[in-house]
């Protein structure tokens, strides 16, 4: 049975402690991204929470919140976001004020650090591994975790700080020590470990001032094994200290995850609907507060248990702040509102942050009679649920009840026709009404057009009063086109290749298809066809490859796709046809273009591609008719749409960031007012993004840019230091790249859930992420 693994803070052997996580750093342009277009939360996850200075304080493995490029830790005052040093360098695990002082725990460089004001100082010479959880006991500083040396002395998990000097008690546990609390006057530790000092204390001890001792018998499994279980949070609350995690028995006491300790003996607080694991515990108002695996939180007031709500993972840290309660983990939604890593209960749940980012792939972007719309594979969108939403100029709005989001349900196209907005894609019904593949909104309803396609619509065009569908129309793969109550086939369907429409544009008037085939009505044609009004029409040669992306400007047809020729001529997956022969654009671009637009004379593109010209673009760039030029530092995965309005350049894909700004899979791009500049070779480093979705049961992706041509290699570690896989090695161009892990060794069996380390090396220097796996 999978269970969260989220708590679980160990970093690798020596060689793996020296890696250095480097953030993305701003370049020139990164300031016309629009910043509105975040997730509502953070990108990434959060896992400690505090107030400190009457601000709140949320700390975790994040990128971006509030639409800002903030890492790791940020700081909230009611009306705005802003960035707290650099503590860059890893996860934050744990916060806690002390002496009028904010101290971060994690597994960064150095462990254990506090705030002055402007920055982050090491404490004590710091832990040589990592810092999990933080409290104040007898006027010092508890710091617990796993690691083993504190300013160069042995220190068994655990250690106390006066301020000046390091108390290592005893040399502390034999095994990882998850949580510590004040209570009683005493020093509780719990974990995974079976001694404390020299005393018998299986996952739970007390430290009296003198020495440690076994708390009840300690937690074990239904069978009494100590070694199978965890304990991963304390709490003291009305007199008692509640002890969570994963275990079964407290002493001889059948418990479920969460049991209570009042000095002497284990009972069960009330009947606490906690299921199997309790991952935090905290407090709001006078009331305790306990979250589990399953995403339950749970409220107790000392008699009673009541439910304040679920979220679709789980919650890891908690704090009472401004009269609510501020909530951050591993989730998406809580009670089905849209909150990224990050929500606020007061009576109902909201996100804490605005963010009109998707949960979801965005593949098309188009417009409605001049208001944005954007269709994909996302769950939502900004608060609107489904797959298609309208943008109002401040935030997305639904179309009616619109089209739900479910397995293999997509929207690809969209276009504006006598008035109405149609959509295109992968659906069978749109606003509870039948519709096939195809869907008419007029402001009010939906409806269905005719019998729709058997295929999925993956392009639509309004052209001179009509309308043009890729489909599968009358048993034709081909273009289709309205007759007022259906879809009539333009000639008998494409063959060849893979016989499949991927665009559709229009050029002096005309439609023109492309997609992958080599000939459509028995005309030869690769890749791309003309209908003129009778008949489909080749464009000289074609391309050598699939054509995803067709746009027209100033007279000429510009197409993209994975096309290394067009006209029998060298032309990398981007040429420009002028209606009689084909030209390439400059050196092209690196991998597939997905999406072009335009904006005046600049032509702008996206895809997979993270090279333009030869330069570094990542996954979006603009030709001026001479030179590539980057769009400040890009994306940070590949761009499926873009679609101009405005003079305003929409980009809709995978990416989380723009730029600098957190971007969840849409962005926004405000050309200057003068132009980017050309690209060009930058320093020799190493930028490492970080992994998502992270704690992850199937795969998990990250990506990594290299400023210069390196050889790079890409390796798993467990937490033990032995290597688990190589997922990638060989040389690689300048610019941005992805690497994916399964979860599996290299053997290809599944590997354990836990926690690992994928190193990044390019053989000047090296970077380091850690993913957790659950199972």
């Amino acid at each position: 049975m999978a269970r969260l693994q989220a708590r679980l803070a160990l970093l690798l052997c020596l060689f793996l402690a020296t890696l250095t996580v480097h953030t993305a750093q701003a370049a020139p342009g990164d300031e016309n991204w629009d910043t509105r277009f975040s997730l509502p939360g953070v990108i990434g996850n959060v896992t400690a929470t505090a107030v400190y200075g009457g601000d709140l304080i949320v700390a975790g493995e994040f990128i971006a919140v509030g639409g800002q490029a903030i890492v790791n830790i940020a700081r909230w005052d009611g009306t705005q976001w802003t960035a707290m040093g650099d503590l860059a360098s890893g996860g934050v695990e744990a916060l806690v004020e002390w002496n009028g002082a904010l101290y971060a725990g994690g597994w960064f460089t150095g462990g254990i650090a506090a705030w002055d004001g402007t920055a982050w100082n090491t404490v004590g010479g710091g832990v040589d591994d990592t810092v999990e959880a933080l409290a104040v006991w007898n006027s010092q500083l508890a710091v617990c975790g796993y690691f083993s040396d504190v300013d160069g002395n042995f220190a068994g998990n655990i250690a106390l700080w006066d301020g000046s000097a390091w108390d290592t008690l005893d040399e502390g546990m034999d095994g990882e020590v998850a949580a510590v609390a004040s209570y009683g006057g005493d020093l509780y530790a719990c974990g995974t470990f079976e001694l404390a000092g020299f005393a018998y204390a299986p996952n739970l001890a007390r430290w009296d001032g003198g020495g440690w001792s076994g708390v009840g018998g300690g937690l074990s499994d239904e069978f009494g094994d100590i070694y199978n279980v965890y304990a991963e949070t304390l709490a003291a609350y009305g007199g008692d200290l509640y002890i969570g995690g994963y275990f079964m028995q407290a002493g001889s006491l059948p418990v479920d995850g969460l049991v209570r300790w009042n000095g002497s003996s284990f009972d069960v607080p009330g009947s606490p609907p906690v299921a199997e694991e309790t991952v935090a515990l905290g407090f709001y108002g006078a009331d305790l507060v306990a979250t589990d695996v399953w995403g339950g939180i749970q409220r107790w007031n000392g008699a009673f248990w009541s439910t304040l709500g679920f979220c679709n993972g789980a919650v890891t840290g908690m704090t009472d702040w401004g009269g609510g309660l501020v909530v951050g983990g591993y989730f998406n939604t809580v009670e089905s509102v849209p909150a990224a890593g990050l929500a606020v209960y007061d009576g109902s749940w909201a996100a804490l942050v605005a963010g009109q980012g998707a949960l979801g792939t965005v593949d098309v972007i188009g417009d409605w009679d001049g208001t944005p719309i954007a269709g994909g594979r996302f769950g939502k969108i900004g608060d609107v649920s489904g797959v298609v939403a309208a943008w109002d100029g401040s935030a997305w709005q639904p179309l009616g009840s619109g089209i739900a989001a479910g397995i293999g349900v997509n929207v690809q196209a969209v276009a504006s026709f006598e008035g109405d907005l149609i959509v295109g894609g992968a659906f069978s019904t749109a606003g509870g009404v039948p519709a096939n593949k195809i869907a008419r909104w007029d402001g009010t309803q939906w409806s269905a057009m005719g019998a729709g396609s058997q295929a999925t619509v993956s392009g639509l065009l309004s052209l001179g009063g009509a309308l043009y569908a890729n489909g599968y129309w009358g048993g034709e793969q081909t273009l289709g086109r309205w007759n007022g109550s259906d879809f009539d086939p333009l000639g008998t369907g494409v063959q060849g290749g893979v016989q499949i429409l991927y665009s559709l544009g229009s050029y002096q008037g005309d439609p023109v298809m492309g997609g992958q085939f080599t000939s459509v009505d028995g005309v030869s044609a690769n890749n791309i066809a003309r209908w003129d009004g009778s008949a489909w029409q080749p464009l000289g040669a074609g391309t050598s490859y699939t054509v995803n992306a067709i746009h027209e400007m100033n007279g000429l047809l510009y197409v993209g796709g994975g096309f290394l020729e067009a006209g029998g001529q060298p032309a990398s997956r981007i040429a420009v046809w002028d209606g009689t022969n084909w030209s390439p654009l400059g050196d092209g671009v690196n991998n597939v273009v997905r999406g072009i637009t335009s904006v005046g004379s600049d032509l702008y593109v996206t895809g997979d591609f993270t090279q333009a010209g030869g330069q570094p673009a990542a996954y979006v760039a603009v030709w001026d008719g001479s030179a590539w030029s980057a769009l400040g530092s890009g994306l940070d995965a590949r761009g499926n749409a873009a679609y101009a309005l405005a003079n305003d350049v929409w980009v809709g894909g995978e990416f989380q960031l723009a730029g600098t700004a957190g971007s969840a899979r849409v962005g926004l791009w405000h050309p200057a007012d003068t132009a980017v500049p050309p690209l060009e070779a930058g320093a020799s480093t190493l930028t490492l993004r970080p992994a998502w979705p992270n704690p992850f049961a199937g795969s998990t992706s990250f990506g990594f840019s290299l400023s210069t041509p390196a050889t790079v290699s890409v390796d798993v570690y467990d937490v033990r230091g032995a290597h688990v896989r190589s997922l990638d090695r060989g040389r690689l161009d300048a610019g941005p790249h992805r690497v994916s892990w399964d979860g599996r060794d290299a053997k290809g069996q599944r590997a354990p859930a836990g926690v690992y380390f994928v190193a990044v090396r390019d053989g000047q220097g090296s970077a380091g992420q850690r993913v957790v796996l659950v199972r």
